[in-house]
């Protein structure tokens, strides 16, 4: 909550800068069920007085991106080209 607060406000909150941040994870979370989110594993959670947005590693672009990486070596010499498309998909998420 104090870090969201600096990040927002820098050194001038508002008096209900608490009350404003809940405000905005409210429809922030409102959103996410929307989009379904939640049916993909993503949840943004309280925990204490902080908040924490939870998903799934698959879903990181980094974590994909190495995912294609690894794909595209163990392809490269049996399947140039196959490893080549997957090295470009593996570009487009970077």
């Amino acid at each position: 909550m104090e870090r969201l607060t600096e990040a927002l406000w820098d050194e001038d909150p508002p008096r209900h800068a608490r009350t404003v941040l809940q405000g905005h994870v409210s429809r922030l979370r409102a959103l996410f069920a929307e989009h379904g989110a939640p049916a993909h594993g993503v949840e943004l959670r309280t925990q204490g007085q902080a908040y924490a947005l939870c998903l799934p590693a698959a879903l990181l672009d980094a974590h994909r991106f190495e995912e294609l990486l690894a794909r595209a070596r163990a392809r490269a010499e049996r399947e140039p080209a196959g490893a080549a498309a997957l090295l470009r998909e593996a570009l487009a998420r970077a």
